[in-house]
């Protein structure tokens, strides 16, 4: 599910309103948390369009490393398509860790309440 950028990058910022780089953006919600049946073990290869910078994999048996990948793809994901490397166990494990814009966070949070339990 695409949740639409909170302003048009494309017109101006209404006067008076502060927009920062992930208010322009669109973010990208699963339907369902069910839905992520990616991997939970082994080394995970993140696409280029999600992990440009270092092209690290992530580590399963590295909790930095799962924290640093899963927030990438979440910060990143241009389709749900991207979101189905994710593992459902595994991002609910981590989810306090992740280190998110604030509008991310409390989209996946209004979703998926489970998230914050």
């Amino acid at each position: 599910m695409k949740l639409p950028a909170k302003y048009n990058r494309h017109k101006p910022v209404p006067e008076g309103v502060r927009a920062d780089y992930w208010d322009l953006r669109a973010t990208w919600i699963p339907d369902s948390l069910a839905d992520l049946n990616g991997p939970s073990s082994g080394d995970l290869e993140l696409p280029i369009t999600i992990e440009w910078s270092t092209r690290r994999p992530i580590h399963f048996d590295d909790s930095r490393s799962i924290v640093s990948g899963y927030a990438a793809v979440l910060r990143e994901a241009r389709s749900d398509e991207d979101l189905h490397i994710l593992n459902r166990e595994v991002l609910t494990r981590v989810w306090s860790d992740l280190y998110l814009p604030g509008r991310i966070r409390e989209a996946w949070v209004q979703r998926f309440p489970e998230l914050e339990a």
